[in-house]
């Protein structure tokens, strides 16, 4: 048996290994990613071991705390931002940011403590190996942690893997967990043999490394296959000329949008005009871009201010836009989007249904002030749809993504069920400075239009705006802070993917396999313990 110090320091290497897989920026150094994203995704498939190794010879409990060693450090290094969010943009006190921010990354380790408890309590009672059950007991969790206290599931291990897009094509059927299995059943095969060329009396792990062999190879010729289906789905599906402004608001200026509105206006004005020149179809601002709350029955903007210009554009737009309303006396807000055909009358609106807790809603009760200030309580829309334009006798169904709500798979799938065949993501980075979330938030994004085999446009305030296929390729891509607008075509592709008509059916069949061999081996100890 491992000498506790000795756990706990292969714990702690797993968890820095997996978070060194992940987009890092160190804004000390640069503004782009520390490691190429490509070859540090590589690192996934092989951080996990030492963790594995460790917690085999363990009881439950001790298991518990090695994982929750490991979460500590993992989520420590990929959720670093948030002081940054918190204290810079937030106006948090640093005294006060640190301790939130642990809060946070304990919470998220605790999952990976009960993935090391669960895995070694079913192995110890059931006698499933580790090296099976644990890639089982990681996914059920991290399914879970999509959805607890509203849900927090960055930092999936998948996200490691978007620049590996052979690989990652497998989302198209189970989605990030079933690639998030695939890794992790990798390190578990490793681990074995590691294991037996260490210890000699430990068999060859022959049987489970024939059925990871098995999966790798379709995993492989799935992604062959489904770059001819998507590259097929592209050419026979209308194509649309899209333009994208990133205007690069600082974050004080937007605090302050109703001071600063001329300003602003005349930013967005003159991207528009330079956008007008790639003769776009279709012209997407970022979230809460109109620097005004506007009414949520809106119907016309052709007169909201004198500063917008034409009353008719070439083009039809879609806006991010805060809006509000009354009820008994009080003032609700709603994040949201209008979207507008070429003589600006809103011809759909879609408002951000999964709010920020802290940001645009406090949970619970909880008295804290949100860190976004405004007058009002944010209210989440009551229904995903994609928002409906036609515009050139193109019907162009976007399934719109406002901010947060990209980094929860089932909002994208939803959208792609009801009909969207473009995604869109409007969002504000600024949040977070120059560091690691920019890239991090991008890289779910890919998965995204994979899962649901749409073309996705992503604009953001500050970057990174980009455009991306079906395949998960990024096509074209901003810089973080600067002022730019991006023009490309996409493809309006119909076609629904495995995983859009079944969502995460695969996480769910796994988590009740988990949750019924847990349940397995609690009757198992009860009755050892009873004789």
């Amino acid at each position: 048996m491992m000498s506790g110090i000795k756990v706990i320091l292969f714990s702690v290497l797993s968890g820095i290994l997996s978070a060194l897989s992940q987009p890092l920026v160190i804004s000390l150094f640069s503004d782009k990613e520390l490691l190429n994203p490509f070859y540090s995704g590589f690192l996934a498939w092989v951080s996990f071991i030492p963790f594995l190794y460790a917690i085999r010879s363990l009881e439950p409990r001790r298991a518990f705390l090695a994982g929750l060693s490991g979460g500590v450090f993992y989520f420590g290094i990929v959720l670093y931002w948030l002081d940054i969010a918190m204290t810079v943009f937030g106006n948090m006190p640093q005294y006060l940011a640190i301790p939130v921010l642990f809060i946070l990354v304990f919470y998220c380790a605790l999952y990976w403590g009960f993935w090391a408890y669960i895995s070694v309590y079913i192995f110890r009672n059931v006698g499933i190996d580790i090296s099976i059950i644990a890639p089982f007991v990681f996914v059920a969790l991290e399914y879970l942690r999509n959805y607890l206290l509203s849900g927090f599931p960055w930092g999936n291990i998948a996200y490691s893997q978007y620049k590996n897009l052979l690989f990652i094509q497998i989302s198209a059927i189970g989605g990030i967990y079933l690639v998030q299995y695939v890794i992790l059943s990798i390190n578990a095969v490793l681990e074995s043999w590691v294991r037996h060329f260490l210890l000699r009396n430990e068999r060859r792990p022959l049987r489970y490394s024939f059925f990871l062999l098995g999966m790798l190879i379709f995993v492989y010729f799935y992604g062959i296959l489904r770059a001819n289906n998507v590259n097929e789905a592209a050419v026979n599906s209308p194509k649309l000329k899209i333009s994208m402004l990133q205007g690069n608001i600082d974050q004080g200026i937007k605090k302050k949008s109703q001071q600063y509105r001329g300003s602003i206006l005349s930013n967005y004005l003159d991207l528009l005009k330079k956008a007008e020149g790639d003769a776009p179809e279709l012209v997407i601002w970022p979230e809460a871009a109109y620097p005004l709350s506007l009414p949520d029955e809106m119907q016309s903007f052709s007169q909201p201010d004198p500063m917008l210009g034409p009353d008719k554009f070439p083009f039809a737009q879609i806006i991010g836009v805060s809006t509000y309303y009354y009820e008994n006396g009080r003032r609700f807000l709603h994040n949201g989007a209008f979207v507008f055909d070429s003589e600006l009358n809103i011809v759909a609106k879609y408002y951000k249904s999964h709010l920020v807790p802290f940001g645009e809603y406090v949970p619970l009760g909880i008295p804290v002030e949100k860190f976004v200030s405004g007058i009002g309580t944010y209210i989440p829309g009551e229904e995903v749809k994609p928002a409906e334009v036609i515009f050139n006798g193109k019907t162009i169904k976007s399934g719109i993504l406002i901010c947060y709500e990209g980094i929860f798979p089932e909002i994208s799938r939803e959208h792609s069920s009801k009909g969207a065949n473009l995604l869109v993501n409007l969002t504000n980075d600024a949040w977070y400075g120059i560091s690691s979330a920019p890239y991090q938030h991008l890289s779910m994004y890919v998965f995204r239009a994979v899962e649901n085999g749409k073309y996705l446009a992503r604009v953001a305030n500050t970057g990174i705006t980009a455009i991306i296929n079906p395949y998960g390729r990024i096509l074209s891509e901003t810089s973080i802070f600067e002022r730019a607008h991006l023009s490309g075509e996409v493809s309006l592709i119909e076609e629904k993917t495995i995983y859009t008509r079944i969502g995460d059916l695969f996480a769910i069949l796994v988590t009740l396999f988990v949750a019924a061999a847990f349940v397995v081996a609690r009757v198992i100890l009860r009755k050892r313990i009873a004789r």
